[in-house]
């Protein structure tokens, strides 16, 4: 190797090792955070279980056992739709209807369900299909309701069932009495309880509500909640590229899956923690970790918080309070506001009220220690005419800040409270100027030239009309040389024509 070779031979190693930790650096967060393996399947999982500690793995014709990373075939049934499992024996939909299967019986329940949900408090298993619910023990109808406008999702508390509606969210106590919270609130998504929160898909937008209150699901009827509400039930949306088909609380956390991909949502922080783009087909917890079934195979998931840090934010000017977004995540700030965030990088985003806006409308902050950053807000820019007679100029001060005036002067500001001295024609003017909208600013100048000046003010762009009045020396001048050179015109033609007589 010649000395020229083996110069670039250093070279490109030296800038191999300098970017190896710049090009991994953005993989750092998810490698960090979560535990995740893959179980590759010569097929395409479309539910999951969990029966007496074993996990259930379904095909479209198939039930097998998985144990010890090897699959049993359990049960044999044609176009399997989805499987949800009792300790005594397991739920089976396919084209023809509902199953269940206990000790090599197969025992059809005479509807058609589609979606299933098994309620771990009282052992029931919650069929769902366009409005009707079906509850079963077993192989026992137990009860059947409809809920009007709903998609059929469902989840339980100690004490009652919740069934979406687009009319609200529609609670079925196990006493038999009945509560709607959310009068016409879409609530069309999978939804789960977690401690003293409660967590609801949405589906536009797409994410997450999370009440932090829980009480407010119990409140009496309320009125549609908009988004510019949430702050007043002390809600929080957590905006994501899943639609929340599927949800389940692991290790604190919120996981969420559909055919748009998995996601995981810290609501401490009301963040997505975690995302990968393979499509959910089915979620369930399983030996401390979750497994997901997806296209080829079975993603397992244990995603690990990483470090809580606190980023305070402080609002100079602006209205009394005003709204952003963390990630997509909506909140309010009235004069400051203190955020737990994990670490890592983070996207805010202010909104403008109506006289004012932040003057850095879009920040990237990266968080990785404790920090306080300003955020300031000012008005929506107005115009301040200064009107002076025409060919009249002068000196103008706005709050101390020097502008030159000569006849109709432009000058832009901020929505606000202004001092304003206008100097001109020898005269010193002041005005305290509320700019709330474009304004004229006319000074009564007095002149004594010809120019007589329309001081009138309007809300738009003033006009000046000129008018002459008084001859000035300069115009007798001129009227004095040309009768002189009449008179001299008309001696001349005299004296002609006498000469000719």
């Amino acid at each position: 190797m010649d000395r020229r070779s083996l110069i670039i031979s250093i070279f490109l190693l030296f800038l191999y090792i300098s970017l190896v930790p710049v090009l991994t650096s953005s993989q750092t967060a998810t490698q960090t955070s979560s535990d995740t393996s893959f179980i590759p399947l010569n097929f395409t999982p479309v539910s999951l279980s969990v029966m007496n500690g074993n996990l259930l793995v379904a095909s479209n014709n198939e039930v097998y056992q998985y144990q010890g990373g090897n699959l049993t075939p359990f049960l044999h049934v044609n176009n399997i739709q989805e499987i949800a499992s009792s300790a005594q024996g397991v739920y089976v939909e396919n084209s023809s209807g509902l199953y269940y299967y206990q000790q090599g019986v197969l025992t059809p329940l005479h509807v058609m369900a589609g979606k299933l949900f098994f309620d771990n408090f009282t052992g029931s298993l919650y069929a769902t299909c366009g409005y009707d619910v079906y509850v079963f023990q077993g192989s026992k109808m137990v009860q059947n309701f409809s809920v009007y406008e709903s998609f059929g999702y469902v989840t339980f508390n100690s004490k009652e069932a919740i069934v979406d509606s687009q009319n609200g969210f529609a609670i079925y106590y196990y006493n038999g009495s009945f509560h709607c919270t959310i009068d016409y609130q879409d609530a069309l998504c999978a939804m789960t309880f977690y401690g003293n929160k409660f967590v609801a898909g949405s589906f536009d937008p797409i994410g997450v509500f999370v009440f932090n209150n829980i009480n407010v699901l119990y409140d009496k009827v309320i009125p549609v909640i908009y988004l510019d509400q949430l702050s007043e039930y002390n809600m929080s949306l957590v905006c994501t590229n899943v639609l929340p088909q599927y949800m389940l609380v692991h290790n604190g956390l919120i996981y969420t899956g559909s055919s748009r991909g998995i996601a995981v949502i810290n609501t401490n922080d009301s963040q997505v923690v975690y995302y990968s783009p393979s499509p959910a087909y089915s979620m369930v917890e399983y030996h401390g970790k979750v497994y997901v079934a997806t296209n080829g195979g079975i993603m397992v998931l244990n995603v690990k918080p990483l470090p809580i840090f606190y980023v305070t934010l402080v609002r100079e000017g602006g209205p009394q309070s005003v709204f952003f977004t963390v990630n997509g995540s909506m909140k309010e700030m009235s004069f400051s506001c203190t955020i737990p965030l994990e670490e890592g990088v983070y996207n805010f985003t202010f909104f403008n009220d109506t006289d004012y806006h932040a003057e850095n409308s879009t920040m990237i902050v990266r968080v990785d220690y404790n920090t306080t950053f300003t955020v300031n807000y000012v008005g929506v820019p107005e115009v301040l005419y200064i009107n002076l007679p025409q060919g009249v100029k002068g000196d103008v001060y706005v709050n101390g800040t020097e502008y030159q005036a000569d006849g109709l002067t432009k000058i832009i500001l901020p929505y606000g409270v202004y001092d304003l001295k206008v100097e001109a024609g020898g005269e010193e003017f002041k005005y305290t100027v509320f700019l709330t909208d474009d304004t004229v600013i006319t000074p009564n100048v007095h002149i004594t030239s010809s120019v007589n000046v329309n001081t009138s003010s309007t809300s738009g762009v003033p006009s000046t009309q000129t008018v002459s009045s008084v001859t000035s020396s300069n115009s007798f001048t001129f009227i004095a040389i040309v009768a002189v050179f009449v008179v001299a015109l008309v001696m001349i033609l005299l004296i002609y024509r006498a000469s000719r007589k």
